[in-house]
């Protein structure tokens, strides 16, 4: 069975019809991919004009994204792009948290509120679009699945620039880290974080997320990889006969690397829990 949307979310650059995945291609997981964390970056090489035109309209590139606050139309795409590059030479993901939009320079991030539910998820833009009328932003599939809007294929909502703090600066993106499987336990941190053990040596990480599917490990992975936040990893654990991944920071040289970490995972909205390696 596919995720079927009506025709009033049709794809961005043709009324070839769009799909979404399958059931079984659907990670367990979806309403659990966090919103992109907003850092500061680069304008892309790719996708930021300073004008383009498509179906013989004009559009000029913001120069920058503060400020912009709109309300209007949001649609999602899925199966038809996955895999395929994005404006600035991404490979768009379904499953990831980005949106395509007109005009907002590229990379820019957004909050993007459902209007009937009061739901917003934070999204990174990575793309142009959507090219009909009406449309102020095309979300991808885990967008749209936590606003709530798969169904019905399209929403009502207000889209708002998010300015990442002078603070958060991103830096040069590592290749993906080996997920080792550990046995772990959790428990929460006393004052004096224990992130040395009794001889010094690193005694655990802060997690910052756990998904029984990788690919959404994987997106908050990708996400803080583009965040100062270091050294970031996955690890997997065998709870039962399921598997789950682990995004993990640490371990640490000194308690103050330790908690200069808990409150940079805090203040990009994560709720960072102490796991101890056993």
């Amino acid at each position: 069975m596919r995720h079927e949307p009506p025709a009033s979310s049709r794809g961005r650059y043709s009324l070839a019809q769009d799909i979404g995945p399958e059931d079984h291609e659907v990670p367990a997981d979806i309403m659990m991919v966090p919103d992109a964390i907003p850092v500061h970056e680069p304008p892309s090489r790719g996708g930021n004009g300073p004008e383009y035109t498509v179906f013989g309209e004009t559009y000029r590139v913001k120069d920058k994204p503060h400020g912009y606050r709109e309300e209007g139309g949001a649609s999602w795409y899925g199966k038809k792009f996955h895999g395929h590059l994005t404006a600035n030479g991404e490979t768009y993901d379904m499953f990831a948290m980005t949106g395509a939009h007109k005009t907002l320079p590229i990379p820019s991030y957004v909050r993007v509120t459902h209007l009937e539910n009061d739901t917003s998820v934070v999204v990174r833009i990575n793309d142009r679009g959507p090219f009909h009328e009406g449309r102020i932003i095309d979300l991808s599939y885990a967008a749209a699945a936590r606003l709530g809007m798969l169904r019905e294929g399209s929403a009502k909502v207000r889209v708002e620039a998010v300015v990442p703090d002078a603070s958060a600066t991103a830096v040069a993106q590592a290749p993906p880290a080996p997920t080792p499987t550990i046995r772990a336990s959790m428990s929460a941190p006393p004052d004096d974080t224990p992130v040395l053990s009794a001889n010094g040596t690193p005694a655990g990480y802060w997690q910052a997320g756990a998904f029984t599917l990788n690919a959404n490990a994987q997106a908050l992975y990708d996400s803080l990889m583009r965040t100062a936040i270091r050294p970031v990893s996955i690890h997997a654990l065998l709870r039962g006969e399921q598997r789950w991944h682990r995004v993990v920071v640490g371990p640490f040289g000194s308690r103050a690397d330790g908690e200069a970490a808990r409150q940079q995972l805090v203040a990009s909205g994560l709720n960072p829990q102490w796991v101890v390696t056993r």
